[in-house]
């Protein structure tokens, strides 16, 4: 595969994260199936131990398809960032860490709550102004397409 510049920059991203956020139709997920391959034809990280998220169902599907056609990626996983989040909260309420379940009634607003609380427990006395914000913020839910 011939890339662009910034395409091998991200192929043979060195250590840590690589966070990719680029237009439509600019080789995204061809380019993220190299950094996937080089990863694991380098012996840097086994497939098992690799996680690609993608936005939309439709994004999942064509990037699984698209790692399905090289063997070294068998093992790869790939969720949507939502399916990833209900497994984290899933298995947060397995380890008895909330009791908060997706879907309930007023999960939102709840998660919402535990959230602000948990942030401004761990706000210093320096950070008053955001405290000060923090608990006046209040949780409005909003209708997709309404």
């Amino acid at each position: 595969m011939e890339w662009t510049v910034e395409q091998q920059r991200i192929v043979e991203h060195g250590e840590g994260h690589a966070l990719v956020f680029a237009v439509a139709g600019s080789g995204k997920t061809t380019t993220l199936v190299g950094r996937v391959r080089h990863l694991i034809n380098h012996g840097k990280v086994r497939p098992g131990r690799i996680l690609t998220t993608t936005f939309t169902r439709e994004a999942g599907r064509s990037l699984r398809e698209k790692l399905a056609e090289y063997p070294e990626c068998a093992g790869v996983e790939t969720l949507t960032l939502h399916a990833l989040a209900t497994r984290i909260v899933d298995r947060a309420r397995q380890m008895g860490l909330t009791d908060l379940v997706i879907g309930e009634e007023h999960f939102s607003q709840r998660l919402f709550g535990e959230a602000r609380k948990q942030w401004l427990a761990d706000l210093t006395e320096d950070d008053r102004e955001v405290a000060a914000r923090l608990r006046q913020m209040t949780f409005k839910p909003r209708v997709l397409g309404g």
